[in-house]
């Protein structure tokens, strides 16, 4: 591995863990917001008119809207899972078999356990033809940009929304903007790129689940005027 090539793969894999830590963001926002939603659907003292719902809501759609069109953002200075697409796609060797082949490295116990039963080829060679394509040494160029052709695609209407509404005042502005089921679509591909990326750069599975340490409802609990 060329020095250049080495710092390309860092910087690559050290980008992945940043965009890996927005996406999960993404999806506790989205997860904090629909349960907020759902205590007020169940608690009919709160179903009152309020500015402060107005401006919850408000927040909610900027916030969700700027974060995802982030993701697209193909400015130099931007770390993003578009730019991220486009290095990989510059040097798909950055995600070959050999590269993948060598995070099951000898002496690791999971790896001596699958040499003992004789799987361990059939077990890496086969998670990267999952990840990959049957037989393939690494991706095409093509490969990645049908990915990158798909995350434009699912987040068009929420990237509009962000540029003509929340970030600019367009007189222009979108009048057919994302549903709720658009901008879940948008968030869970982002989530299946992290995943697909995260098993070629590490061999690892991350979850995207989002669980609390605590109960962040508690504050609901006790009453906020005295």
């Amino acid at each position: 591995m060329s020095t250049e090539d080495a710092a390309d793969y860092a910087k690559t894999k050290a980008w992945l863990d940043t965009l890996a830590d927005q996406i999960i963001r993404l999806r506790e926002h989205q997860r904090i917001w629909e349960e907020m939603q759902e205590m007020v659907k169940n608690n009919s003292n709160l179903q009152k008119p309020s500015v402060f719902y107005d401006w919850i809501n408000d927040m909610y759609v900027s916030g969700m809207a700027m974060a995802i069109r982030r993701q697209t953002d193909d400015d130099s200075r931007s770390v993003s899972f578009v730019r991220f697409l486009k290095l990989v796609k510059g040097n798909p060797s950055l995600v070959s078999r050999q590269r993948y082949r060598a995070l099951f490295p000898k002496g690791d116990a999971f790896v001596e356990q699958l040499e003992e039963l004789g799987m361990k080829k059939d077990y890496i060679d086969g998670g990267y033809d999952d990840l990959v394509g049957p037989g393939k040494q690494q991706p095409t160029p093509g490969d990645i940009q049908v990915e990158i052709d798909e995350l434009e695609k699912v987040t068009k209407k929420v990237v509009a929304l962000a540029d003509k509404v929340v970030a600019h005042h367009d007189e222009n502005k979108p009048s057919d903007l994302p549903t709720s089921a658009e901008v879940e679509a948008a968030i869970t591909y982002l989530e299946k790129l992290v995943q697909r990326y995260k098993m070629l750069f590490e061999a690892t599975h991350l979850s995207m689940d989002v669980a609390y340490q605590y109960d962040w409802k508690a504050i609901f609990r006790v009453p906020w005027i005295r």
